[in-house]
């Protein structure tokens, strides 16, 4: 029963259930403390999903420099407001799994979680700021001139880049690396570069 509303959901309001299940906080169990490892593994996912939604917001304030529109900004804030929530709820659950009996790996992969929380913030922050400058634009009606226009374009597709590398490296650093088999955290991953 639930698949067919969830289905009919979709079919008459498409493009607002993917949405909208984008905008809510990733379930962190408390009772799963007890065992660091599952735990870990559910944090990784939170982690993961704060991953996208920086990223997201990222891509969505790009597009507002070539065509304003309220609905993204609207989106791209409560998204920051989500990812500045994410960052304490997801930290809090790090520091309380830290708290039990975990192994060197374990300890490990918390420290790196906790630094990924902090960047995704950071690049959550920073799109806010672009987002500003965009709002800027839109109401002084000033646009990019075509030179400052393809910077910009050149700006966005570097962005997904770095996702895709960085999506890249966390797989390789968990489940170990596939041209050579090495895992762990002195493991750096390989990308090629295009000639």
């Amino acid at each position: 029963f639930t698949r067919l509303l969830a289905w009919l959901a979709e079919r008459t309001i498409p493009g607002k259930v993917g949405e909208e299940m984008d905008l809510t906080m990733p379930v962190l169990d408390e009772r799963l403390i007890k065992s660091p490892a599952v735990a870990l593994q559910q944090a990784k996912a939170a982690v993961e999903k704060m991953s996208s939604r920086a990223y997201t917001n990222f891509t969505k304030v790009g597009s507002l420099f070539t065509r304003y529109d309220e609905e993204v900004v609207m989106n791209v804030s409560h998204r920051e407001e989500l990812l500045d929530k994410m960052e304490v709820k997801i930290g809090d659950y790090l520091i309380k799994i830290s708290d039990k009996e975990i192994n060197d790996a374990e300890n490990r992969a918390i420290s790196e979680m906790l630094k990924f929380i902090g960047e995704y913030e950071r690049i959550g922050d920073y799109t806010i700021d672009l987002m500003e400058c965009a709002q800027q634009l839109h109401e002084s009606e000033i646009s990019f001139s075509g030179k400052a226009q393809e910077q910009a374009d050149l700006c966005q597709g570097s962005g997904s880049g770095a996702d895709t590398h960085q999506h890249r490296f966390l797989q390789q650093r968990q489940q170990g690396c596939r041209p050579c088999g090495t895992a762990g955290r002195n493991h750096r991953p390989h990308v090629r570069v295009a000639a």
